[in-house]
């Protein structure tokens, strides 16, 4: 077979080349949980919001008494809030971290959930996550409330993550923010299931049954975001002139996401079997993007660990 041909093994160097030249560029997309879902709504969360409350305090030095008493006013005078873990930790550690050294709120609480849960349609998860901090600010202090309030939201949100499911896998819709942002809201609405948990053992089920259908959900979105970046993902030709006279031209192939619009200037790949190198390369993505890794892994290590989520909820003591 000729050189230029695209046998199996070009295609595969060229594309696990162009794969770990993307990634130095950061050019992947951003489809990943955020850290605060990854580490409060997992096991040990407890531990991790005293940690974190502790490294605050450690970093703020003589401010820190202004940090904790802003927080206390925050939280409606609270200094012991029980339940702290999961889906109580998830809320708390946004509070905390918009709290300064100068005892104000410098990160807006309801500009991170619109991070997280925006666009289009599905700027209603991004709505309900602001409508339940609001009732979690007054109900924090009382278990019972709150479970109310979580119950009520969590059908909700339920509700709304089908929604987006369907117009991701069904309609097309389908795009790295929506992925994101119902990623989140599953992970959301999971938490808000092993909360109830801690009251009522017919959640345990609930919360199990429906981890395992957020994992075959979380499958179909995410076959059809493949297809999707087979659209979005190319190679653009940045001509350039040859260096002695009569050498005449040639291409410094650029990778271009025309959905995100990351780029990978001077991508390893020739002018021959792009396509093929291409389609490879998502692949590739699909199966090794650590965003989207730590989201199949999020769904199936909650599920495994659920009994150990549920048993989670010491008191939390803000000093």
């Amino acid at each position: 077979m000729g050189g230029n041909q695209c046998t199996e093994k070009y295609v595969d160097t060229s594309a696990e080349n162009l794969f770990n030249w993307v990634s130095g560029y950061s050019a992947l997309p951003d489809v990943g949980l955020s850290q605060n879902m990854q580490v409060y709504l997992g096991v040990g969360s407890h531990a991790a919001l005293v940690n974190h409350h502790e490294n605050i305090k450690a970093a703020l030095e003589g401010n820190a008494g202004k940090y904790v008493s802003t927080a206390i006013t925050t939280l409606g005078g609270l200094t012991a809030i029980p339940q702290a873990a999961g889906l109580v930790a998830l809320f708390l550690s946004i509070i905390l971290d918009a709290v300064t050294s100068a005892g104000k709120q410098s990160v807006n609480v309801q500009q991170q959930l619109r991070e997280v849960f925006a666009e289009e349609k599905v700027s209603r998860l991004s709505n309900l996550a602001e409508s339940f901090y609001r009732q979690f600010l007054m109900f924090v202090g009382n278990p019972d409330h709150l479970r109310w309030q979580v119950q009520s939201y969590e059908s909700q949100i339920f509700d709304q993550l089908v929604t987006v499911k369907n117009s991701m896998v069904y309609d097309g819709h389908v795009n790295s923010r929506a992925v994101k942002t119902w990623a989140n809201g599953a992970a959301l609405h999971s938490g808000m299931l092993i909360h109830l948990a801690r009251f009522d053992d017919a959640y345990r089920s609930a919360a199990l049954t429906t981890l395992q259908s957020y994992q075959r959900d979380l499958d179909a979105i995410l076959h059809a975001y493949s297809r999707k970046k087979r659209e979005t993902i190319v190679l653009d030709c940045d001509l350039v002139l040859g260096a002695m006279e009569g050498a005449g031209s040639y291409c410094l192939y650029r990778f271009r996401d025309k959905e995100s619009g990351k780029t990978a200037p001077m991508a390893p790949v020739g002018g021959q079997c792009q396509g093929e190198v291409l389609n490879r390369h998502i692949n590739i993505m699909m199966e090794r993007h650590n965003d989207i890794k730590r989201m199949k892994e999020f769904f199936i290590n909650t599920e495994r660990n659920v009994d150990a989520l549920i048993r989670e909820g010491e008191i939390f003591y803000l000093q």
